[in-house]
């Protein structure tokens, strides 16, 4: 058998010898920023990169490694955080970047759609989409270097799912590639397509194990002609719901994001230097609430004056502030991100989590994690924030300073996941599988599902050669995987 360097080497004499040097790069300097995503990184693996400028070079890259013994790997931005981009430590892996496809090929305003390649950054896309007058749905923390293909392929969330939904929301169509070269799917400009299967919405929130995606047709919505956000204190996480539904009933669907923050979590961004109080006192809980014009006839200022009325005549508020101009709105949410930066620059142990549960059973998840977290170690802080719009709570458990440890991590984050599974809820919210919730979802998911994910798996892959290792355990019959990191 050919050894792994020899293997590269071949493939990327090839790659190279077919589309040129551009396409492939070889060296290590080269190679180690591709060699993994934001949570996890295999420095050791055996890979070169190979940048497609299209959909056909891909597919004849494809065919021309076929009878190659080789692992190939999609990347789009790498800004995952499961794990979900990470070459394998064993097999030699072809990394297929994206970086190249960038052409945003139209956006008509008429059928509400832009079709882009699947390189696109996805602020890129954002932006082109608001220089037409109108507005794509999808957006998240990773906006500025995740591409569509990967926020595609992972079903990436955000602060706004609340109104419109996760990215397999945002689809029309996909245009995808088999590791066999096989083209399959297209980026179609049809709103309503009745005809069979729909492959596409199946590659989607599949992380890269059944296809590449090349390119996508997604849903564009009427331009935003304003924003408007308020910062609440409230007394529990129940009222927190209440007042949520208050906003439901005299703002209507302009309501867009719907983010709740633990006084455990300011206070820990505070401490870290990345957000400051903007309410008097320390409350306990805070519900930042945004909404969205799109109609020159809604009058949003008026309405977030009558909410915040509302609300203090039913008592669900403690305190409150209604951003006044662009910059107040800013400083709102810079409160709010400043809690995930604060995560970023912790140096020590930390357990961070991504369930989500039914939004009426908020509440009781936050009660019985507290509980489970307090039972494992009295020591560690719960910092709760996230999308209290579409129960996707962020879980942070911290030490109380950073060279503390957090003892059995991995048995802490299955306690997590059993409560939010046995409210009806996931253990993978928004960030997906990749590698690190393996173990967690075969805790999860039925075994009639497990099953059937494996045929699909099959169906689109049978070698086993694309992004192997990920969302799937290997079983019997269903090849080696590396352990869960």
């Amino acid at each position: 058998m050919r050894a792994p360097a020899a293997t590269l080497a071949e493939a990327a004499r090839r790659l190279e010898t077919r589309f040129g040097a551009a396409a492939v790069l070889t060296t290590p300097a080269e190679v180690t920023p591709f060699l993994g995503d934001m949570m996890c990184r295999e420095e050791e693996a055996p890979a070169v990169v190979f940048r497609p400028a299209s959909a056909r070079m891909l597919s004849e890259g494809l065919r021309a490694l076929a009878d190659l013994p080789l692992d190939f790997v999609p990347r789009g931005g790498g800004s995952g955080l499961a794990g979900g981009a990470t070459p394998g430590r064993g097999r030699p892996s072809v990394i297929v970047s994206t970086e190249r496809m960038r052409a945003i090929v139209k956006i008509d305003r008429a059928a509400r759609l832009m079709v882009a390649e699947a390189g696109v950054v996805l602020a890129d896309a954002q932006a082109a989409a608001e220089a037409a007058g109108l507005h794509l749905g999808l957006t998240h923390g990773g906006a500025g270097s995740a591409s569509l293909g990967g926020s595609v392929a992972t079903n990436a969330g955000g602060n706004n799912v609340l109104r419109y939904g996760m990215a397999r929301d945002q689809i029309l169509g996909i245009e995808a590639v088999l590791t066999d070269g096989t083209r399959i799917g297209n980026a179609a400009e049809l709103w309503k397509d009745n005809s069979g299967y729909a492959l596409g919405q199946v590659i989607a929130g599949s992380e890269g194990t059944l296809a590449f995606v090349t390119a996508v047709a997604l849903k564009l919505r009427a331009g935003v002609l304003e924003r408007k956000a308020a910062l609440f204190a409230v007394a529990s996480p129940e009222d927190a719901l209440s007042l949520l539904d208050l906003a439901h009933e005299m703002l209507g669907e302009a309501v867009s994001a719907a983010e709740l923050v633990s006084g455990s979590a300011l206070h820990f961004a505070q401490t870290m230097g990345t957000a400051t109080p903007l309410l008097d006192g320390a409350p306990d809980w805070m519900l930042l609430i945004e909404a969205e014009r799109t109609s020159p006839w809604f009058d949003l200022p008026a309405g977030f004056d009558a909410l915040l009325e509302a609300a203090f005549e039913r008592d669900l508020v403690q305190d409150g502030i209604v951003a006044q101009s662009e910059g107040q709105r800013r400083s709102l949410w810079a409160l709010r991100e400043g809690i995930p930066e604060a995560m970023d620059l912790w140096r020590g142990a930390m357990l961070r989590t991504d369930c989500a549960v039914p939004v009426g059973r908020v509440p009781d998840f936050l009660a019985r994690t507290a509980a489970r977290i307090a039972a494992h170690d009295g020591r560690l802080h719960a910092v709760y924030f996230g999308h209290l719009g579409d129960g996707n709570i962020h879980l942070n458990a911290i030490p109380p300073e950073p060279a503390a440890p957090l003892p059995d991590q991995a048995g802490l984050a299955a306690a997590i996941e059993d409560v939010a599974i046995a409210l009806g809820g996931t253990i993978s919210a928004e960030h997906g599988i990749g590698l690190h919730k393996r173990h967690a979802l075969a805790r999860m998911k039925p075994e009639a599902e497990l099953m059937w994910m494996e045929r699909i798996k099959q169906a689109f892959d049978p070698a086993a050669r694309l992004n192997p290792d990920k969302i799937l355990l290997p079983r019997a019959g269903c090849g080696q995987g590396a352990p869960d990191s």
